[in-house]
């Protein structure tokens, strides 16, 4: 039996919250646990590049206190920029703004696929795609569940996993091909699967008396004053 070759496959993120990196975290370990050395993974914010356009760089770093400190702005932005005009402006902004910083991730990784865990990589890679005629794969994984802002919907995706049934129809109203939804939920990390299976292990596993009345209280760096609980 021939041997499976190594594919090459590059996860294009942002940091803008935490749930575009996390998602990327957890497929990057899936593919670990499932194909071994067969997948050479490689996780990658076009932002990160020095060369990226200081306005882009500083929204993305000023986007936690934009919507934890402003809300309502943060609000009123997300529905202005989800209109059929205002999605083509940003997505042609991004192509002029990220294309070279996407290419060149594209020739350093040479990847067999491109799994695209934010939505504004989409045209830009797609465009690399069609100019180098380099033809690989593209998958969309949405890490939104339900209000989904239309540039996560790109006809030309390959594939796209929708986490709910929401976004499913959601894609498929936007013009993604219904045969190339998938709906499967978030992806975590397979951790998580390892987890104990009652409250009695889990304070086992931890260390905390079993008859000690617990909290268990999750946040960020978004929730202020957590400690204080």
């Amino acid at each position: 039996m021939a041997l499976m070759e190594t594919r090459n496959i590059l996860i294009l993120t942002a940091d803008t919250g935490f749930g575009h990196r996390s998602t990327s975290l957890a497929l990057a370990k899936a593919f670990e646990l499932r194909f071994g050395d067969m997948a050479r993974v490689t996780i990658a914010n076009p932002l990160d590049d020095p060369k990226a356009p200081a306005l882009l760089r500083n929204a993305e770093s000023d986007y936690d206190k934009i919507a934890s400190e402003w809300p309502h702005f943060y609000e009123l932005g997300y529905r202005m920029a989800d209109t059929a005009v205002t999605t083509n402006v940003k997505q042609m902004a991004y192509v002029v703004l990220t294309y070279d910083l996407i290419a060149r991730l594209m020739r350093k990784h040479e990847p067999d696929v491109v799994v695209i865990t934010f939505p504004n990589y989409h045209t830009p890679v797609d465009l690399y795609r069609r100019l180098s005629g380099e033809n690989m794969p593209m998958a969309t994984v949405i890490t939104d569940l339900a209000t989904l802002q239309r540039t996560w919907f790109h006809k030309d995706a390959d594939l796209c996993l929708a986490p709910t049934e929401i976004a499913a129809k959601l894609a498929f109203e936007n013009g993604v091909p219904l045969n190339r939804v998938r709906v499967t939920g978030l992806p975590v990390n397979p951790a998580l699967a390892d987890a104990p299976a009652s409250k009695a292990e889990a304070r086992a596993a931890l260390g905390w008396d079993n008859d000690l009345f617990t909290i268990l209280a999750v946040g960020s760096k978004r929730v202020e004053g957590l400690e204080r609980f």
